[in-house]
C-alpha cells in the first residue's frame, strides 16, 4: 500500500479498503478459514477440517488474548472493540499471529 501511494498518491477510501479485504482473504486462505462472520462487536472464524493450523497455536493465542474466546465446536470469537484499531486491523493481526508471521 505504501508503495502504491509513493507512486500515486494517497488512493481513495474504497481502494484501501479493496486492498485490505485482500490481505484478509489470503490471509484466512493460508490457514484455511471457512468463513468469516460479524456480530456486532464480535467476529467469528471457523476453520475448515482440514486446516492446517496445529491446534495448540490456537489454544496458545486464546489464552494470550483477552479477546478471543474459542468455543468447543471450534470456533474462534474475536471482541473488536480494541482502542484505536478497527476490527479488521485486530482480525488481520489475529490471523497473522495464528499463521506464526507477527
Amino acid at each position: 500500500m505504501q508503495e502504491l501511494a509513493d507512486r500515486f498518491g494517497p488512493p481513495p477510501p474504497p481502494v484501501g479498503n479493496l486492498l485490505d479485504y485482500a490481505v484478509l482473504k489470503a490471509l484466512a486462505e493460508r490457514i484455511q478459514v471457512d468463513a468469516i462472520e460479524r456480530k456486532g462487536s464480535r467476529v467469528a472464524v471457523r476453520f475448515l477440517e482440514q486446516t492446517s493450523l496445529p491446534p495448540e497455536r490456537l489454544v496458545e493465542l486464546v489464552r494470550t488474548r483477552k479477546d478471543l474466546r474459542l468455543e468447543p465446536g471450534g470456533v474462534l470469537w474475536l471482541e473488536t472493540k480494541v482502542e484505536g484499531a478497527t476490527a479488521l486491523q485486530t482480525l488481520k493481526t489475529v490471523l497473522r499471529e495464528l499463521q506464526g508471521s507477527r
